[in-house]
Parts: structure tokens; sequence; C-alpha cells
């Protein structure tokens, strides 16, 4: 149940643990509180410090290295197949691909680890796939002189509900596929999210 007082000082009684209830105006909230219920809360204020455990975010990496992807202008829709966590369950470690559960605001942070680069790979590009839009970096080289080359893309996406994202990288420019998306725990190629409102 739940008891407080209203904004003259008027207490308020415990309500049953299956009542809705609503506010108009402020809510102002003293001590440790919790707003949801004890299986699933929403919202937990301790100390002044909030935490939200049913908000989305997740981390992810690619364990092992992904060889002869890309190279060419073939676009590679990498897998960051091992979570580190994945609050809300939303992402998937077999396809990739992270799905909004709710319509809001979402922090991205992508980063792949290309090896095997050649001279002639002169373009790289990261791009960051939503069912909104597309998210790009793109680097123009002449003649490259390392063989490996990291790449970050950062970004605030708009989500509705049910729309998904996923990171894909593309070299262009070499004779074949011959550069390989780097794998390892070190996180080196690696995708992450959470939701931001």
């Amino acid at each position: 149940g739940w008891y407080g007082t209203d904004v003259n000082g008027n207490r308020k009684e415990s309500l049953a643990a299956a009542s809705n209830w609503a506010v108009s105006g402020n809510l102002t909230v003293a001590g440790n509180t919790t707003l949801g219920d004890a299986a699933a809360d929403s919202l937990t204020v301790n100390a002044g410090v909030y935490s939200a455990p049913n908000q989305p975010a997740f981390l992810a990496y690619n364990s092992a290295d992904d060889t002869n992807v890309t190279g060419a202008g073939t676009s590679y829709d990498y897998i960051c197949d091992t979570e580190v966590f994945d609050q809300g369950a939303n992402y998937n470690n077999s396809t990739g691909v992270f799905t909004a559960p709710v319509t809001g605001r979402y922090h991205f942070v992508i980063r792949c680890l290309v090896q095997g680069l050649t001279t002639a790979m002169t373009q790289q590009n990261l791009e960051l796939i939503t069912s909104n839009r597309t998210y790009a970096m793109q680097n123009v080289i002449t003649a490259p002189a390392w063989t490996q080359w990291q790449f970050q893309l950062e970004v605030i996406a708009d989500m509705d509900a049910a729309d998904t994202a996923f990171p894909r990288i593309r070299m262009v420019n070499g004779a074949g596929d011959t550069a390989d998306v780097f794998g390892g725990s070190g996180m080196y190629t690696m995708f992450a999210g959470r939701q931001t409102n």
C-alpha cells in the first residue's frame, strides 16, 4: 500500500497495491520512494539518486573476427553477439538488432575496428541504420598507410515503438572484400544504447 500527504498537508491513506492513482500539478517526493510495484519498479529515488531498472539499456560486443566481409564496397551488418547487459531484453544478440520497446529518444554508440586494409581502400563508412533514418560517418583517405582502422559513431535517434537499429560498416575501392571486422572481449567492435526519454 501507499500513504502520503496532498499539497495541503492532508494525509492520504494507504492504497491497495493494485490501485492506480494520478497526480495533477506537481508531485513532490521526499525520502526513499518507489513509484511502481515491488516486482517491477518503474522509478526509485534513494537519497536524491534515482534509478529506473526498466529503462531500456544494452551493451554488446563482437566476440570473434568476421573475416573477408568488406573492402570492395560491400556493406556488412556486423553482429555484436556477446551481451554485457541487456536491461529490458530489447537487444537480439543473434541478429545484432535493437528493437525500441516504446516511442522516445535513444542514445546509441557504435564502434568498429576493421583490419586487413589495403592502400586501395580509400573510403570508409560507418552507419547506424534505424527505421526512421540512417546516421553515417565517412572517411576519405588517400592511400592509407595502415592496415587497421577504428571508427566510432554516437547519435541520439528518435524512434517509435517497434522501430529497429543496427550497425553497418563498408570499405570502398579495394580489389576485393578482404577486410575483417575485429572481434574480442576488448570491445573494439561494440554496440550500445539506452533510452534517454
